[in-house]
């Protein structure tokens, strides 16, 4: 930082505070650094906190399969930008392809923690189908030939978990929504503090210092040591375990072939009585030209005396074994990755509850983390936009549709309420509830009421007919004729509704 800069902090710093006291927090003398997490990582001081590019070369392993299962969960994921015309600029305009949001989505995003002002109007609420936002998702660079949405994402994520943070630099007009967003090196991206706080600045990549508002930040976990500034990734946390499962490996590596370890000793019979060089050559050559390879298990007959020693190791593998559990168990839970993905010994039931542990533990924590940042910059364009992602953990369908009849059969819904969260279409006579314990709906009820009472009048009208006028009871009144005419068109009416139920 040069003079100019220094001068021009500590006179912000002079002029920041109001009439209520200081308007940021005091400094705390912690620095610029990258330390997230203890100073060191084992219980003897031995192994000091690892760097981010420490922690970028432990991306291997472990460490790598429980990146890639919370990284390919995230992205599976579908990302949608919204717009509440509650807001001020009221409904997005057409040119915004802009689509009505299904009810339960709605009562999805009412849950979401950086959404508290979402309007309690499903009507409000619209999925915005285009718009330069979503344009520079898809294509993060100029090219489109580096990164696309997923890749991004998954960057994201994994410079999370691995690093402990990531940063995008949205590259554009000022004042105009972002056309690139450039991946910038976690590993290479230090904060600036200001001089008389713990608040950021800036940021140092490399030669070139960033402002701290130009460069949208994305941290799983917020370190304890530095709320303000670093990170704490799940590999930091675990980076002791992976160190133990990289030398364990390592060890193997080096006894299966660095050393020799035969297998098996022939020697002769007879000490004193050695076969020369040329025969042990020969038996030598005999030996790995039959019982090598597919010879394996097959018979020798030799005419020299020899005495075969099988060598035997101790099975120390097994508590290696036992270790390497141990760390994969230990490891899965700091990236929450459940023990039934990590081994082969599970069941169905196991790994339904294992998705579902997953889905609220690991991916929607990551998933709330990308659309709020990108929330916020949304929002420096627009009040009304929003970003979220669909529901993480997965709908039980036969559950949603018991609940669905239940609603139905109770009258608690319609018919094209229900259509509404389903693919089918409304229907012309979905828009009244049935009745419970029925299946009637209330017009239907009233209308076969209606024509109970008129088929009674009538019933009544005709025997008085008949006891005022006893001779015309061969011929039929006009008024019952008139009646029948009706009981046959509301009958056919009847069977044409329940047909279409």
């Amino acid at each position: 930082m040069g003079a100019l800069q220094r001068i021009a902090s500590a006179w912000s710093a002079l002029t920041r505070a109001n009439g209520n006291g200081k308007s940021q927090p005091p400094s705390s003398g912690a620095g610029s650094g990258y330390i997230g997490g203890p100073a060191y990582t084992d219980a003897f001081g031995m192994h000091p906190a690892p760097s981010p590019w420490k922690l970028i070369e432990a991306y291997k392993s472990l460490i790598y399969a429980c990146v890639a299962i919370n990284e390919q969960a995230v992205v599976r994921i579908p990302f949608r930008l919204y717009a509440d015309s509650s807001k001020p600029g009221g409904k997005p305009r057409s040119f915004c392809e802009p689509r009505p949001a299904a009810r339960s989505m709605h009562q999805h995003l009412r849950t979401l923690p950086y959404l508290r002002t979402l309007s309690p109007d499903v009507e409000d609420v619209t999925e915005v189908g285009n718009h330069p936002l979503l344009d520079a998702l898809d294509k993060p660079d100029p090219t489109g030939q580096y990164f696309d949405k997923h890749q991004l994402f998954s960057l994201i994520v994994r410079y999370c978990d691995v690093v402990g943070v990531a940063y995008l630099w949205p590259d554009g007009p000022k004042g105009m929504p972002p056309r690139y967003l450039w991946p910038l090196y976690s590993q290479y991206v230090f904060p600036i503090r200001r001089a008389d706080s713990v608040l950021l600045e800036g940021y140092q990549y490399f030669a070139e210092q960033i402002p701290f508002d130009q460069l949208l930040r994305f941290r799983t976990k917020t370190s304890l040591k530095d709320p303000y500034g670093a990170g704490y990734s799940p590999t930091y946390a675990a980076i002791e375990y992976a160190r133990l499962e990289d030398q364990f490996v390592s060890i193997q590596d080096h006894l299966l072939s660095a050393g020799p370890r035969p297998s098996i000793v022939f020697s002769p019979k007879d000490p004193s009585m050695a076969p020369g060089e040329p025969e042990r050559q020969r038996f030598e050559i005999d030996l790995d030209r039959k019982l090598s390879r597919a010879g394996a298990g097959r018979h020798l007959v030799t005419n020299g005396a020899w005495d075969v020693t099988p060598i035997s190791y101790s099975p120390q593998d097994l508590a290696g074994l036992q270790i390497s559990e141990y760390d994969r168990e230990r490891i899965g839970n700091c990236f929450g990755v459940p023990p039934p993905y990590l081994t082969g010994d599970t069941n169905l039931a196991n790994m339904q509850a294992a998705d579902q542990f997953h889905a609220r533990n690991a991916v929607e924590p990551r998933c709330h983390m990308i659309a709020s940042v990108f929330t916020r910059l949304a929002k420096m364009f627009d009040p009304r936009l929003f970003f979220a992602f669909d529901p993480a953990c997965p709908e039980d369908e036969e559950k949603a549709a018991r609940i669905v009849d239940m609603n139905l059969k109770n009258g608690r819904i319609t018919i094209n309420q229900a259509n509404e969260e389903s693919p089918y279409e409304p229907v012309a006579w979905g828009d009244e509830p049935w009745i419970s314990g029925t299946l009637v709906q209330p017009s239907m009820a009233t209308e076969k009421h209606e024509q109970g009472m008129e088929s009674a009048k009538a019933g009544a009208e005709a025997l008085k007919a008949k006891a005022e006028n006893p001779q015309a009871e061969d011929q039929p009144p006009k008024q019952d004729q008139e009646t029948s005419r009706r009981i046959a068109r509301v009958l056919r009416l009847v069977e044409a509704r329940m047909g279409e139920k």
